[in-house]
């Protein structure tokens, strides 16, 4: 077995799509879309995987993450020493390594012929890519794995990346439509989304066409930016290229809807649509536009709506802010994530950085009681 690594989709994108099942979320077309949008501070490997007669049995996708001081909030100021080390860390170059899509929910970067390979011989193979790339990573994730727990997690000495969850709201297929919706949540709860569509006011939603996002590409980044550095762990994050080339992509299963105040921009969501869910996927906010207008609220209920109207059956609204996603009927689908950490200092950090993710995100890791049963 033997593997021939690629810097770019391009270069082999017959053969790879070749190779996987129709639909797969690691078909070049999704791929392509980081490549050509001049994220920072990444880079991406793409692997064909060959056994002894040629044949191709397993393709891994990888991106490398030059993580800095931009990529997170700092928890380390008031603690001299892990300061100093945090410094000489990101000064000289934190590297991650992933095996998967950053940008993606569920998006895990292998996929391998069963009947051809198994499990452990890939990333037993996997193993001298890594010591061949330069500078060495200091983690290396294994991105929602879709399998169990299996022997070469302990045999290659990963760890289990714990509580990395997303929120999903399943739609009834007896809605037929939003107040369908309404009228199946507990009585606080439709009381929440009526006071919410009340608040929201004269604010407007628009969906936006290629062209829209071309002309409000300023203000879309400059309302993500809003958001993204609220997080307290940002691996990757995308400029306003990345939203146009979704949109060239994907054509009508990417939609940008922008929220419009007075003829100004104050808010945006994007959605990936996808065969049988809708996925949230970024979105940008005026801070004090949503304090007063609930805008984030409306946000989901807008998707909720949607897909409703597409017939789809959930709505996949991502990692973050799971109290009020639970306060919509969501419920919390916990991924597997494996990991690797080189080094005393690199170990430091990454568990202070996960103590921190943790912290902010413990709220909620149970599903509430919002809609009637």
């Amino acid at each position: 077995m033997y593997y021939k690594e690629y810097s770019s989709i391009e270069q082999i994108a017959s053969e790879w799509d070749n190779f996987l099942p129709a639909n797969h979320h690691l078909k070049s077309e999704t791929l392509i879309i980081p490549e050509v949008s001049n994220l920072k501070n990444i880079s991406f490997s793409y692997l064909l995987i060959y056994n002894n007669s040629n044949q191709i049995i397993a393709v891994a996708y990888f991106q490398k993450i030059h993580f800095g001081k931009m990529h997170y909030i700092s928890i380390f100021e008031q603690n001299a020493f892990i300061k100093l080390i945090e410094n000489f860390i990101t000064k000289k170059g934190f590297q991650l390594l992933v095996c998967g899509n950053l940008l993606k929910i569920d998006s895990t970067g292998l996929y391998y012929d069963k009947l051809k390979t198994e499990t452990l011989s890939i990333f037993k193979l996997l193993e001298s890519f890594y010591s061949q790339i330069k500078p060495k990573p200091h983690v290396i994730l294994i991105k929602d794995w879709q399998g169990l727990q299996e022997n070469w997690v302990t045999k290659l000495n990963y760890k289990t990346w714990e509580e990395d969850l997303t929120m999903k709201l399943a739609i009834d297929p007896k809605w037929n439509s939003f107040e369908d919706y309404v009228k199946s949540l507990r009585h606080r709860y439709a009381q929440r989304v009526r006071k919410s569509r009340k608040l929201l006011g004269k604010i407007t939603r628009r969906e936006l066409s290629l062209l829209d996002i071309e002309k409000y590409s300023n203000e879309i980044e400059m309302l993500y930016n809003n958001v993204v550095f609220k997080q307290s762990i940002r691996m990757v994050i995308v400029s306003k290229n990345y939203f146009i080339e979704m949109k060239k992509s994907l054509k009508e299963n990417f939609k940008v809807h922008l929220y419009i105040l007075n003829e100004k921009p104050v808010g945006f969501t994007s959605q990936i649509i996808n065969d049988s869910h809708i996925e949230m996927h970024f979105i940008g906010l005026d801070y004090l536009i949503n304090q007063s207008h609930w805008l984030y609220f409306n946000m989901l209920y807008d998707s909720v709506e949607d897909a409703i109207n597409l017939k789809k059956t959930e709505v996949e609204l991502g990692r973050t802010a799971r109290e009020a996603k639970a306060n919509i009927g969501a419920y919390p689908v916990y991924f597997n994530n494996y990991y690797r950490v080189s080094g005393y200092f690199s170990s430091l950090m990454v568990e202070l950085l996960n103590r921190s993710f943790k912290s902010k995100n413990k709220k909620t890791t149970s599903a509430k009681t919002v809609i009637k049963t």
